[in-house]
């Protein structure tokens, strides 16, 4: 950013643009439509992103956070979305 320039942060961004919560794709965990002015956020596929990564530190609780990460993405990559949208859902019915 330039100096001088007027700072945006992440929350002013809501100001903006309309966020929606729908399944993308397992991959993508979020993506920004400018013309739109949409945010679309993956919510199953982030809950179950994280919950894995959080999953891992509790069979591991000595491994290193960059093993933990690496681990995350290769156990999210083998999981169908039926498996994701199975274990989104029974984080969900915990609250």
């Amino acid at each position: 950013m330039p100096k001088g320039g007027i700072k945006m942060r992440p929350i002013d961004l809501l100001k903006e643009y309309d966020v929606e919560f729908s399944w993308i794709s397992k991959e993508t965990l979020a993506q920004l439509f400018p013309k739109e002015k949409k945010i679309k956020i993956n919510f199953e596929g982030m809950l179950a992103y994280v919950f894995t990564h959080e999953f891992l530190h509790q069979q591991h609780p000595l491994m290193e956070e960059e093993e933990i990460i690496a681990r995350t993405e290769r156990y999210y990559k083998r999981m169908t979305r039926q498996e994701i949208v199975i274990l989104a859902n029974a984080i969900k019915r915990k609250r």
